[in-house]
C-alpha cells in the first residue's frame, strides 16, 4: 500500500457538512492485521487501527499528518 488517507469525518456547527473534508492524511500504511483491518502511522509513529472500507490509497507526497484522536482529550495526573 504504501501511503494512504483515511476517511475521519469532523462536525462543525454552523458549517456546510457537505463541504467539509473527509480524509485525513497522508500517513503511512504499516501492517496489515486481517484482510479487512490495516495499521496505519503518523508522523509521530503512532499507530492507529482502521478498517478496509475507511482507508484509501494516496499518491500526496507531503508530510505525513497526526492523528488526533476523538473525543474529549483526558486530564494529566
Amino acid at each position: 500500500w504504501g501511503r494512504a488517507i483515511i476517511k475521519h469525518p469532523t462536525i462543525k456547527l454552523q458549517r456546510c457538512q457537505k463541504l467539509l473534508q473527509i480524509y485525513k492524511g497522508p500517513f503511512v500504511v504499516v501492517e496489515q492485521l486481517s484482510a479487512n483491518t490495516y495499521y496505519v502511522k503518523d508522523a509521530n509513529d503512532q499507530l492507529l487501527k482502521v478498517p478496509r472500507d475507511q482507508i484509501m490509497p494516496s499518491s500526496i507526497e507531503s508530510n505525513l499528518s497526526k492523528i488526533h484522536k476523538r473525543g474529549r482529550p483526558r486530564r494529566e495526573v
